[in-house]
């Protein structure tokens, strides 16, 4: 409301409307995320009676989640992989990196990892996101290639509304995204933890078991 009343405010050109148009786009934009993000945080803290819980595809989620992010990567002029690796045991016709759980839930925390990772990448820099099937649990990695995250802060990291003040002037964020990514996997019963990527960035790894 801010912007637009600044430009009611007296005679614009058509270039102060436009900019003032855009930001103010991008500021409802970053609402209606926070909101969907407020209300899919809900959801996940009604447990999961609440929850629509079934045969579950990662290699399929995170295909389209990759695609869709590809957009938001590419305008930061980093490039998303996604990597499958199916157990090796497994003959061609039967991969599937199946599990239960609820598909959308599952769609939305690899896509707030996935932006986190995007945020934080330098330009001309890859991200990685890998999909591992072992013999009890599938493994999700997301890996970037930013400045890292100190072991001291990795906690809090997933804390509501964090902010991190060393880059949140040149970060956009709700502070929620790894909150809700944390509640989705331990209501699939996994765990989500941090580590140092190789040769440098943070490295999400999620694991979770195939069977609730």
């Amino acid at each position: 409301k801010g912007e637009l009343d600044l430009l009611q405010s007296r005679a614009r050109s058509p270039e102060e409307i436009q900019a003032g148009l855009s930001s103010a786009s991008q500021e409802i934009a970053h609402l209606i995320r926070t909101v969907e993000n407020l209300l899919l945080l809900a959801k996940t803290d009604a447990g999961r009676g609440a929850l629509s819980f079934g045969k579950a595809r990662l290699d399929e989620i995170a295909m389209e989640t990759v695609t869709r992010m590809d957009k938001v990567a590419r305008e930061k002029h980093v490039k998303l992989q996604l990597l499958l690796s199916p157990l090796e045991s497994q003959a061609d016709d039967h991969i599937d990196f199946q599990m239960d759980g609820d598909p959308e839930l599952l769609g939305s925390m690899l896509q707030s990892l996935v932006e986190n990772a995007i945020k934080f990448s330098p330009a001309h820099m890859d991200c990685f996101v890998r999909i591992k099937e072992e013999e009890r649990h599938m493994v999700i990695e997301v890996q970037d290639q930013g400045p890292g995250i100190p072991v001291a802060q990795r906690e809090a990291v997933f804390s509501r509304f964090h902010r991190d003040p060393l880059h949140s002037m040149h970060v956009q964020g709700s502070g929620l995204g790894l909150t809700i990514a944390r509640r989705i996997a331990e209501v699939h019963g996994g765990t989500i933890r941090i580590a140092d990527a190789v040769p440098a960035g943070a490295l999400f790894i999620v694991e979770m078991k195939k069977t609730s």
